[in-house]
């Protein structure tokens, strides 16, 4: 084959490799912005939206940091492989939808470490109080006396443990995850759970999606510290 003949394939090669390349990061920045649109969307969600495998904590704004009154309204439940499979609880939970659920959720400072020869501790970052919050949604959903306690694994922050009455365990892990903030004032978080529900004459397996958007008003934002509102829009979970 000619010399001048390779020298062109290379070429094209090389350029066809960078368009590729600007193509998948501009669909990973066309996947972000899919957020706020799918929010709108709901609930005609044609599928599972692709998410990017999750490591570590979700950060949040740190306007997000403190006590609130949460607000969440069941709008809606699905159990597509049914009546072969349905997961425990699923009709109970019927007489949930429409009805609103309030609780206190809680997001708290945690320094960031970054080890080497001389540790350092860097700008504290703010991330969901899992236990506080998981332990007072559940208990609002399900009643006090149904759950027993929330356990996070210390070696993993995407891991808890519900502990429930009559011996059952609900076990949740964080397996992908997106974020987007439209603006100063906005976060948008989609995150994807693998659950196994322990108790029963076989343990359950399933998938869980929350998408859910948080805003600061100016009124909220002033009334600092005495933090107030914290508001799910339907069909999302806080977890």
């Amino acid at each position: 084959m000619p010399r001048s003949l390779l020298l062109l394939i290379r070429r094209r090669l090389f350029w066809l490799a960078l368009l590729l390349t600007v193509w998948l990061l501009c669909s990973g920045q066309a996947q972000a912005s899919t957020l706020a649109s799918r929010l709108q969307a709901f609930p005609q969600w044609p599928g599972k939206l692709a998410l990017q495998e999750a490591h570590g904590d979700l950060v949040y704004p740190d306007w997000m940091q403190g006590t609130w009154n949460l607000t969440s309204t069941l709008v809606d439940l699905a159990a597509p492989l049914a009546p072969a499979v349905v997961t425990p609880g699923f009709a109970s939970n019927q007489a949930m939808v429409n009805q609103p659920i309030t609780c206190q959720v809680r997001f708290v400072p945690v320094p960031q470490r970054v080890m080497g020869l001389v540790p350092r501790v860097l700008t504290p970052q703010v991330v969901a109080d899992r236990a506080f919050n998981g332990l007072n949604l559940a208990r609002a959903y399900l009643g006090e006396a149904s759950v027993n306690a929330v356990k996070v694994d210390s070696a993993n922050p995407n891991r808890q443990l519900t502990r429930l009455a009559q011996g059952r365990q609900l076990e949740s892990t964080l397996m992908a995850r997106a974020t987007e903030s439209p603006e100063a004032n906005q976060f948008i978080t989609a995150e994807r759970f693998q659950q196994i529900f322990r108790g029963g004459t076989i343990p359950y397996l399933n998938e869980r999606g929350n998408h859910h958007p948080l805003h600061l008003s100016t009124k909220l934002y002033r009334s600092r510290p005495g933090y107030s509102g914290l508001s799910i829009p339907p069909g999302c979970r806080f977890f």
